[in-house]
C-alpha cells in the first residue's frame, strides 16, 4: 500500500467515524443549545474535548463528548470564543464585544 493509499484510507475511516459521532451527539442533544435550531442537516457535531486530544477511538466517537451547534456557534466554539458553564449556560469571550466598531445595519438587532 502506498502512502497516498494509506492517507486515503485514514480519511475514509475518519469520515465514517464523523458520521457515527454525529449520530451519537444527536442522540444526546438534538438542537443547538445557543440558537435552538433543530434542523439536523443545518447543525454541526462539535467535539467538546478536541479530536486530536482524545486518547482512544472510543473517546473520539463518544456522543457525550459533543455538542450540536449552528455553524456560527461552532465557529466561535472552535476558536475558544464561546464556551459553556457546567450547567450548560453559554460563556462568550470578551473578545466578541464590538468595542466601538461600526456595525452593519443589516446585522443589527431589530428594534423592540
Amino acid at each position: 500500500m502506498s502512502l497516498d493509499e494509506t492517507i486515503r484510507e485514514q480519511l475514509v475511516r475518519a469520515r465514517r467515524g464523523q458520521g457515527l459521532f454525529r449520530r451519537r451527539v444527536l442522540d444526546f442533544e438534538p438542537v443547538c443549545r445557543i440558537t435552538g435550531l433543530a434542523t439536523p442537516n443545518l447543525l454541526i457535531a462539535s467535539h467538546i474535548k478536541p479530536w486530536r486530544a482524545c486518547g482512544t477511538a472510543a473517546e473520539r466517537l463518544d456522543g457525550a463528548n459533543g455538542l450540536m451547534l449552528a455553524p456560527h456557534a461552532d465557529f466561535l466554539f472552535d476558536r475558544g470564543l464561546l464556551g459553556f458553564e457546567s450547567d450548560g449556560r453559554p460563556l462568550f469571550s470578551s473578545q466578541l464585544t464590538d468595542s466601538g466598531q461600526t456595525r452593519d445595519a443589516s446585522c443589527a438587532a431589530p428594534p423592540t
